[in-house]
């Protein structure tokens, strides 16, 4: 007997393991439909061989591929410092697609059944890459006796033959020599992925931006730890979807180049819909090639980009202007105060020049200094694209003095819609910390005296933050919320 969609989802949300979700696929067309998208909708892979096999997997079976939405690729060195190897299979591979909101479900239940539960996950994590393989060749629709087999190497199969993480076989941290060819394989089939995330931590080679040749997926958010180049930009061009973006690296055209070359180059992610202008005699001969776009006069590339973040506000210049930015998250380049000052006034000229105005601007800086936050709040309040419709703020130093802090909450009072702001005050002596709550309570409770629209108030002091979130006008500090990302939810 069928069992309708919504019944099918239940049993499979009380499901916690991987191999139990792909044993479901074997029972009914109906468990099969749903228990395939809960293994592959959503993909989180970790150890290098694990993702080579799951590439693969993907690369050979476009019926799977199709149901990826959102992968995310981490490469990073366990804790031990040796990248092959290990026993450490949490989060090798997670899947989460029609039965995501299973987490939830486990609350209120008895010691005797978290017990349980405990020794069920101790069980899942000694059977390590075993289950794993079993649930993808089971996923598949065959079983490990069928026609259909997918293996999937245990750390005690790692060539050491492999090549390093630049290409050198004596790397101490190595890499399997398939690993990027895999991943750009399973990109070419994976039409439907939406969110992609790439997340490097080590010492990696980063530099592998063809992966993204071939590529015919349109994605609506991207975490791109790989370095700017022309693969990577070339890649941007055919992003016309991409609302959300995240970028560790950029390069800004080299200076080397004539006032016409410069003058083309002031955007380098403006498409190119003209061919170089070589009449000049000489022209190509005098300068070294630009690896790097040189844009004529064309529609923007990632025309619909609303997020971005970037470590480098030289990439906030080139991306900002003429794309429809809500949300901003930066971070200052210069660390000499007039050469600040000079980037802010660049970057806010181009802030201008965005089709939207900004609901949330988080800006980070190496050195946070009580002036200069006072010229960057002028400069917020100054600009229409920013004051209008600010949501969020951060992060700015908030003044110790009491004339120079009422000044400052005056400025705050000009924006209209300030929800939440993230104030500097590591400086301060003596420390809100060595008052506690109390402190930072009634410094929030002052600033929503002038500024009663905010609703949360974050606090920095070396790096720990502390939240203040306001329901119905009571404030209470917060500890469930992610102060790192609220600028995103604003």
């Amino acid at each position: 007997m069928e069992l309708s969609l919504e019944v099918y989802r239940n049993i499979l949300n009380n499901v916690r393991s991987r191999a139990d979700i792909a044993s479901l696929c074997k029972v009914s067309k109906g468990f099969r439909y749903v228990a395939e998208r809960a293994l592959y909708n959503t993909i989180f892979v970790r150890d290098p061989q694990t993702t080579i096999a799951l590439c693969e997997t993907l690369f050979r079976e476009a019926r799977i591929a199709l149901m990826v939405e959102a992968l995310t690729i981490s490469l990073s060195l366990p804790s031990s410092g040796i990248l092959a190897g290990g026993n450490d299979n949490e989060g090798d591979v997670r899947g989460d697609g029609d039965g995501s909101d299973s987490g939830g479900q486990y609350e209120g239940k008895d010691g005797e059944e978290e017990e349980e539960e405990q020794e069920e996950e101790e069980q899942e994590e000694e059977d390590g890459s075993d289950e794993l393989a079993v649930a993808l060749a089971m996923s598949l629709g065959g079983s490990l006796e069928g026609s259909v087999q997918v293996e999937i190497p245990g750390p005690s199969r790692v060539d050491m033959s492999i090549t390093g993480v630049d290409g050198t076989p004596a790397d101490p941290n190595p890499l399997p020599a398939e690993y990027w060819t895999s991943i750009s394989n399973a990109f070419q089939r994976t039409h439907t992925l939406r969110h992609l995330n790439i997340l490097i931590d080590g010492p990696f080679n980063t530099s592998n931006t063809w992966i993204f040749k071939g590529c015919t997926f349109s994605l609506q958010s991207f975490h791109c730890d790989l370095d700017w180049n022309q693969d990577l930009v070339s890649f941007f061009r055919t992003q016309v979807h991409l609302r959300d973006l995240y970028i560790i690296d950029y390069n800004p055209a080299p200076t080397d180049t004539t006032d016409d070359d410069r003058a083309a180059e002031t955007n380098p992610l403006v498409d190119t819909t003209s061919d170089i202008d070589t009449s000049r005699p000489g022209h190509l001969d005098t300068y070294p090639p630009n690896p790097y776009p040189r844009p004529q006069p064309g529609p923007p590339i990632l025309p619909n980009l609303s997020k971005l973040e970037c470590t480098f506000s030289e990439a906030a210049m080139s991306l900002v202007q003429g794309r429809p930015i809500t949300h901003l998250k930066t971070c200052f380049s210069k660390t000499d105060m007039e050469e600040k000052k000079a980037e802010l006034d660049l970057l806010f000229s181009k802030i201008r020049l965005s089709t939207r105005r900004l609901h949330s601007l988080d800006i980070a800086d190496s050195a946070y200094e009580e002036t200069f936050s006072m010229k960057l709040v002028r400069t917020v309040v100054a600009t229409s694209r920013t004051s209008a419709e600010l949501r969020y703020l951060g992060t700015v130093v908030l003044p110790i003095a009491g004339r120079e802090r009422l000044t400052f909450y005056g400025l705050l009072m000009r924006l209209p819609r300030i929800a939440c702001v993230e104030f500097e005050v590591s400086d301060w002596d003596p420390s809100p910390l060595s008052v506690g709550l109390p402190a930072f309570k009634a410094l929030a409770n002052e600033l929503r005296l002038y500024c009663p629209t905010i609703t949360r108030v974050i606090f920095v002091h070396e790096f720990e933050r502390t939240v203040i979130s306001y329901v119905e006008g009571v404030g209470r500090m917060d500890c469930k919320c992610s102060p790192e990302i609220l600028w995103r939810d604003f």
